[in-house]
């Protein structure tokens, strides 16, 4: 057996244990996945696959997804198979293998040593991390995937080893599975022309911009706007009173707290571009000066965090950029080195706090594996149970949540989502700084909605006049996976004493752990 297997096979083996672990730390409940997004996505699939439109209720569109080739993809899937709630995490299983069998090819044929690839897969594998995003149900997988092949297909297109035609099918391809590919197109675009490598660097911008125009156009047929609703709730929404550049700007700040490692690899990516300006071949700039520009735009514009899956594919581009600019094999052409000198003490003292901050910001993404059962528990003992209460009592009604996830899947009922996801006036209002709890109000009971069951820390005491709050359930400690630890029901156009008593009958199926209370 040759070295190049075995290395593969103990990470793919490694990769077999954690999933096992994680199951098995979950005990013999009903599957569940470690975030609530993977249900809308899975519902969006089966609507589109059984109706024709997209959309969180049956035959009603809603542009609630900023990843749609994932939801063509779970369609085409479940209509082969059917409804199938394990499909995504199969497919991440799938891709997660295929990553690392590919990676550990592409380091061995770069001159690292079995040992040093080895722990560079394991970088790979906790620092992204991957096990972890294949639980989250999601498409953030794939899409490093197609982002790493895309800025390679790219470098290999510059140093003229392939055709340009296959990096702007990537960039496609990217864009369609998450719209956060534009970043990286953005920063591609942008050295190449500053390289005057125009044809590539156009048509990169065009297919990236393409893939938006079309999807664009569906959604503005049928009646919503240009970008999907996840982009006017999250990176359009500034809300009441504050201009969206104040906005963006404060996002900044938090988002390089909340994403250390991210802005770390930026300074060492930043660093090492500057450092070899002179010395690195005038093409290896392009992945590296893109990488930057893709990091700087997430942090700006988008968001970070929430189980390490918003800023995971530029985790994972950093680690197979920086192993590829270090690789021990032929390299180009280099001037002559300057002549060594001692470090200084300034110079020492801040590669010291470098260190030590590597070591605590990346702390956490190394032990990110045992976040997954507490994440899947607070699914599993709010949203699921949300969803057996639903399906219970209101199966055939309208409901108005701000988590539609599990409910919109396990459930028949109608949902107004009050976050705009899956409402697009809700969404819209969002955007443009004019959400009130009466606007809240006004679109849910127009909307038929029987009763409404939203976090209490959502709503800060604020919630729309004539809402009765009628109970809570309240998990404490959790805050990995949800919200907020306490769920209002509300009775809108429902009679609060039918809600309460609901809630009382449910009471003795609910997990331990879950508190209940029943306002008079």
């Amino acid at each position: 057996m040759t070295t190049r297997l075995l290395l593969r096979l103990a990470l793919l083996l490694l990769l077999t244990v954690q999933v096992w672990w994680v199951f098995h730390a979950f005990g013999d409940r009903p599957f569940v996945y470690a975030l609530d997004d993977p249900y809308i996505h899975l519902t969006l699939a089966r609507n589109l696959a059984t109706t024709g439109l997209v959309g969180v209720n049956s035959g009603e569109w809603s542009s609630a997804s900023s990843a749609p080739a994932w939801t063509v993809l779970l369609a085409g899937l479940y209509l082969l198979a059917g409804d199938q709630l394990l499909a995504p995490l199969v497919l991440n299983l799938a891709v997660a293998a295929g990553l690392i069998w590919w990676l550990t090819g592409f380091l061995l044929q770069r001159g690292y040593s079995p040992l040093v690839t080895l722990v560079l897969g394991l970088a790979f594998v906790f620092m992204v991390p991957v096990i972890p995003l294949a639980f989250t149900g999601m498409e953030h997988l794939l899409h490093l995937a197609l982002v790493v092949a895309l800025v390679l297909t790219c470098l290999a297109a510059v140093e003229q080893r392939t055709s340009l035609v296959w990096p702007l099918l990537l960039a496609a391809a990217a864009t369609t599975v998450r719209y956060e590919s534009l970043f990286v197109i953005a920063g591609l675009a942008l050295f190449c022309l500053l390289q005057r490598r125009w044809a590539l660097g156009l048509g990169l911008a065009a297919a990236g911009l393409a893939v938006v125009a079309a999807f664009g156009a569906v959604n503005v047929a049928h009646g919503e706007s240009l970008l999907p609703n996840t982009f006017l709730v999250k990176a359009l929404s500034a809300g009441p009173g504050h201009s969206l550049v104040a906005a963006k700007l404060g996002a900044f700040v938090s988002n390089v707290r909340q994403a250390l490692a991210l802005a770390m690899f930026l300074v060492i990516v930043g660093g090492v571009l500057f450092l070899r300006r002179h010395r690195a071949s005038r093409s290896l700039t392009l992945p590296l000066g893109a990488f930057v520009v893709a990091g700087l735009l997430q942090l700006l514009l988008a968001s970070v965090g929430w189980f390490y899956r918003y800023e995971a594919y530029l985790i994972g581009l950093g680690v197979v950029l920086l192993a590829k600019v270090y690789a021990p094999g032929p390299s180009p052409p280099a001037a002559a080195p300057a002549p060594a000198r001692p470090p200084s003490i300034p110079a020492a003292l801040a590669l010291l706090a470098l260190s030590l901050a590597l070591g605590f910001t990346f702390a956490e993404r190394l032990t990110a594996l045992r976040e997954v059962p507490v994440a899947r528990d607070e699914i599993y003992r709010q949203h699921y149970q949300m969803a057996r209460f639903v399906h219970a009592y209101y199966n055939s009604a309208t409901v108005a949540l701000n988590d539609i996830g599990a409910v919109s899947y396990y459930t028949q009922a109608r949902l107004v989502d009050l976050v705009g996801l899956g409402c697009y006036p809700i969404a819209a209002a969002r955007s443009q700084g004019r959400m009130t709890p009466a606007l809240l109000d006004q679109t849910a009971r127009s909307q038929g909605a029987r009763i409404a069951l939203v976090y209490t820390n959502w709503l800060r005491g604020d919630w729309p006049e004539g809402w009765r709050l009628v109970g809570t359930w309240t998990t404490p400690d959790a805050g990995v996976a949800v919200g907020g630890e306490q769920i209002g029901f509300y009775a809108l156009e429902e009679d609060p004493a039918t809600l309460r008593r609901h809630l009382q009958q449910f009471a003795p199926t609910l997990p331990p752990g879950v508190e209940i209370n029943l306002l008079p």
